[in-house]
């Protein structure tokens, strides 16, 4: 029976033969098999435990899918932002702002977290399986050269799987921060925006406001006040009077005017930096021009109002 296992052959299109031999003691296996490619337990140099096999094997798996579903995250998280309407309002941009900030500092949380299981289970691979105990406490980077412990197959896999989670994590590290960056930008260049806006909103407001004052302010009729002028000193007094409470109301409109006109020469010119700034980010420019050229006609279109009105009243004064 021997015999004719040792001689067993397949036979194909072309005949192979195969040699086995059958090893009674260790020490007829060491003749055919170095030792450094056995296990303890066959008397050889290799430290293979099978049940720590599988337990740094499952943590490995568990380690693997951590970081799938890390990179599942960070895909989400860019899609969202990508996809995302930034609204009109000061208060919901920061609020965009802030939970982004809150989802980034989670994200990086459990990607350190991950990061620093993947060190462990490296280190403790290398510590278990290296040449010498002189450097028993060392902590081993994930950049040493594994040839240099002396390692069965199977634990160097795991030590390259180690290293091969480890880069994957470094990779989604600087996706992560490149991406924030940009988008960090993005939600603080839509901020200012909208607190320009919210600025113009409340100019624009005024504005309207002291027009109206303008136009609400008496109108004296010259022709008529000439008239009466000639008639009735009584009245021309009278007249008098109330051109110059008109006028004194127009001094005080004349000053809150300018108060406003300032502000908006400040709003115009930080309109400018924006735009300056923001060269790159085209519907800046869209919205910020036309807001600063309204903001120049609401001005003059009020110096003239305010102008004229004077004018008139100074005239009926003389």
């Amino acid at each position: 029976m021997q015999r004719a296992l040792s001689h067993l052959t397949i036979l194909n299109d072309i005949t192979y033969s195969y040699r086995l031999i059958i090893c009674r003691t260790l020490s007829e296996l060491h003749e055919y098999i170095d030792v450094s490619q056995l296990s303890k337990d066959l008397n050889g140099l290799i430290n293979f435990r099978l049940f720590e096999w599988i337990e740094q094997r499952i943590i490995i798996e568990k380690l693997t899918q951590s970081i799938y579903e890390l990179n599942e995250i960070l895909f989400i998280f860019i899609k969202e932002c990508y996809e995302i309407e930034f609204p009109n309002t000061v208060e919901s941009i920061q609020q965009i702002l802030n939970q982004h900030l809150i989802q980034k500092n989670e994200f990086n949380q459990e990607l350190q977290r991950i990061k620093t299981w993947g060190h462990s289970l490296l280190c403790i691979i290398h510590q278990e399986y290296k040449q010498s105990s002189t450097s028993h406490n060392n902590i081993i980077d994930k950049n040493n050269d594994i040839q240099h412990l002396v390692l069965s197959p199977d634990q160097s896999t795991h030590a390259r799987a180690c290293i091969t989670a480890l880069i994957h994590i470094d990779r989604i590290e600087s996706i992560h921060t490149q991406f924030w960056s940009l988008h960090k930008t993005r939600l603080n260049h839509c901020l200012i925006l909208r607190h320009f806006e919210q600025r113009f909103k409340e100019i624009q407001i005024i504005f309207i406001q002291l027009y109206n004052e303008i136009i609400e302010l008496p109108d004296i009729n010259i022709n008529l006040f000439l008239f009466d002028s000639c008639q009735f000193d009584n009245k021309n007094n009278n007249h008098k009077e109330k051109i110059d409470q008109t006028l004194n109301q127009l001094d005080d409109l004349s000053q809150r005017i300018q108060t406003m006109i300032s502000h908006a020469n400040q709003l115009a010119n930080d309109g400018l930096t924006l735009i300056m700034e923001q060269q790159t980010i085209s519907y800046s420019n869209d919205s910020i021009e036309p807001k600063r050229q309204e903001l120049e006609d609401m001005k003059k279109k009020l110096i003239e109002q305010i102008d004229e009105k004077r004018h008139n009243l100074k005239l009926l004064k003389l």
